[in-house]
């Protein structure tokens, strides 16, 4: 009874860090949207040059946005990270219990 109760700990603590891993994906993926559509397409050289003077206007801004991602990113791999740990003590948990 105490292993199963263990195993599905375990499983619902991956599914949780499988999901948090799932939401930061999305949001980095729409802010990076974000940064090619609103400010990496005003610097296409068939652009007037009016729209370099907007690109530059909206440096601050994107770079807000850059940021976010890299911020979104570090959560991913810190959870990428958590989860192979709890893969690893998972398959170690499983192994010893075959063994017993």
């Amino acid at each position: 009874m105490e292993q199963n109760s263990q195993h599905l700990t375990n499983y619902f603590a991956i599914g949780d860090l499988v999901a948090e891993v799932s939401i930061a994906l999305e949001k980095a993926r729409i802010t990076q949207q974000e940064l090619i559509d609103g400010y990496f397409s005003k610097w296409q050289p068939t652009k007037k040059k009016d729209d370099l003077y907007l690109a530059a206007h909206d440096f601050e801004r994107y770079d807000v946005f850059a940021r976010i991602v890299e911020d979104y990113m570090f959560e991913i791999t810190k959870k990428v990270t958590e989860l192979e740990g709890k893969l690893k003590a998972y398959e170690s948990f499983s192994k010893n219990e075959m063994g017993d």
